[in-house]
């Protein structure tokens, strides 16, 4: 009874009653309270502050006490007024993306006038930009990957008549929004590299980066050649230029696997997420010497010592401008938390990369500057984990993070308007889908025996084979350097082949992007298993599902 004052008074005997209720007063001038009433009537001695109290005809009367009084304030008729006209989530984010583009829209054509309406590059860029997020986002709602929209809309706004706008966007213009986007892509990829899981996992890491795409890329590259016709160069360029897995695609859907608890006993997600960035990089590097042997005007010599200067300068560069980047800038943990810093951070990370991709491409030696894209940020990572500053890293993650969602809608708008149906061959189309096919077989059968010594289950191997099939970002980001390249170098030849390598890029994102998204979410529980801590939660909280249910039973 501690918190209770007890008042007691004398009473005609009663009966012994032991009851413990509670009865309300009735309703008075004061508000309506509760009343504790304690009927003690044994002998019993309880010690109350130190004093003891015999209860044998005595009945303790408890002063009334006071229910807990809400501070929250009722809702007025305007709060739930407004409320009636608040958007559900599932539009909410299509609506703020209309209305953010039309508010773009009108203050870039206060700036350039005419140039911002249709027919106008402008116009063109921003449609693309914020178009683009709504198609994703209704792409999204029927399970498919946002891309896909993306891409989709970039298609009809250059093939549909009356709405074929975007023939106005130029190739001058088209190029620049890919390298940047490119830049973006392997800045992202290089900071999500983890030394340890790479050290940790190092063989498995390096076989699933390494064997499956070199033995796509080259049955790809045989296949077109032989049935296209493609010259050998060529073939290669195709082969590696979809050759790459895609991040974009696999990490949102490893990552929810990843916190419902599939395959983390093994270390499968986080192995799979390493692994992915690092097959990124030996496609876009192979790619970039495939490129740099075709387009060279070098003698001989030189030529053949492209390759190795290409990986020689992206590693020097890389190493160089990583270090300075990773040492120069006080950790947050030395000089508290300064955004100004954090800006100047992730500017020279962004200029870094940027410098890299386009100085590089200038030059002629594109592979180098894909490669220092890449290592400059896995080096700068490394640098600040090792220093503590594990908050600067995540900060600048996030931002590249925010970048990408960005520069998405406009790298796959562009592709799209790039697509122009009539020209297309299809006889290329035809076998180009077959040829995708065989090596998309090849890839999976390659994948599952680079992971069959690694003792893993028979289910886990296939989740792997399945999980390394999408294929977007780097196939947006490389399939039309070769078409630039052509275009720039006047040879018509050149500027056929690079367009149909465009094309494959294109066939292979439609193709693999959603079918591999819809398999890794359906193959992930089925194939994956839990902890048995993490299921029994799942039983406690009652989320778990059919298939882990039957997993328990077996």
């Amino acid at each position: 009874m501690s918190g209770i004052n007890l008042k007691p008074f004398q009473t005609e005997a009663q009966p012994n009653v032991f009851s413990n209720t509670i009865d309300l007063e009735e309703e008075s001038s004061q508000p309506q309270q509760s009343r504790l009433t304690t009927d003690l009537s044994t002998s019993t001695k309880t010690k109350n502050s130190g004093t003891t109290m015999a209860s044998s005809n005595t009945t303790y009367q408890s002063i009334p006490i006071n229910p807990p009084v809400s501070t929250d304030k009722p809702e007025s008729k305007f709060t739930r007024y407004i409320k009636t006209f608040s958007l559900p989530p599932i539009i909410f984010d299509s609506f703020m993306s209309m209305v953010t583009s039309l508010l773009v829209w009108l203050s870039v054509y206060t700036i350039v006038g005419a140039d911002n309406l249709p027919g106008g590059i402008v116009f063109v860029i921003v449609f693309l930009e914020f178009g683009g997020r709504i198609t994703g986002y209704f792409a999204s709602l029927c399970h498919l990957p946002p891309m896909v929209g993306m891409l989709g809309l970039g298609i009809v706004i250059r093939n549909v008549p009356y709405i074929d706008f975007g023939k106005y966007l130029p190739s001058t213009v088209a190029s620049p929004i890919r390298q940047l986007s490119l830049a973006v892509i392997l800045t992202r990829a290089g900071l999500g590299l983890d030394l340890d899981v790479l050290l940790k996992f190092k063989w498995l890491v390096a076989r699933l980066a390494f064997f499956p795409t070199v033995v796509e890329a080259s049955v790809v590259g045989i296949l077109v050649h032989f049935i296209i016709g493609f010259p050998w160069l060529w073939s290669l360029i195709v082969g590696f230029s979809i050759a790459a897995v895609s991040p974009a695609v696999i990490v949102p859907r490893i990552l929810i696997l990843k916190e419902q608890g599939y395959g983390v006993e093994k270390g499968i997600p986080t192995i799979i997420l390493a692994a992915a960035s690092l097959d990124n990089i030996v496609a876009i590097a192979l790619f970039g010497v495939c490129i740099g042997f075709t387009f060279s005007t070098k003698s001989l010599a030189l030529t053949i010592l492209q390759g190795p200067l290409e990986i020689l300068l992206g590693c020097c560069t890389g190493l160089m401008w990583g270090a300075f980047t990773g040492i120069v800038f006080p950790s947050s943990v030395e000089s508290g938390q300064n955004w100004d810093n954090t800006v100047f951070k992730l500017l020279m990370v962004l200029g870094g990369s940027v410098a890299s991709v386009l100085g590089y491409n200038k030059l002629g030696y594109s592979g180098a500057g894909v490669l220092s894209c890449l290592i400059s940020s896995f080096t700068t990572a490394c640098f600040w984990k090792k220093r503590g500053a594990v908050s600067d890293f995540e900060t600048i993650r996030w931002m590249f993070t925010f970048l990408w969602k960005f520069f998405e809608p406009l790298l796959f708008g562009v592709i799209g308007c790039q697509i122009v149906v009539e020209t297309l061959d299809k006889n290329v189309v035809v076998l180009g889908i077959g040829c995708l096919v065989v090596g998309s077989v090849v890839r999976f059968g390659t994948t599952f025996i680079m992971v069959t010594k690694s003792g893993l289950s028979l289910k886990e191997r296939i989740f792997f084979s399945i999980a390394w099939t999408p294929k977007a970002t780097v196939q947006a980001a490389i399939g039309p350097m070769a078409l630039d390249l052509a275009q720039k170098s006047g040879n018509i030849d050149d500027e056929n082949l690079g367009l149909q390598v465009l094309t494959l890029a294109v066939l292979v994102i439609l193709l693999t992007a959603p079918l591999g998204e819809l398999a890794v979410i359906m193959a992930g529980p089925r194939l994956l298993s839990k902890p048995l801590q993490v299921m029994q939660e799942d039983i406690i909280v009652g989320r778990m599902s059919n298939q882990d249910q039957q997993n328990v039973c077996n």
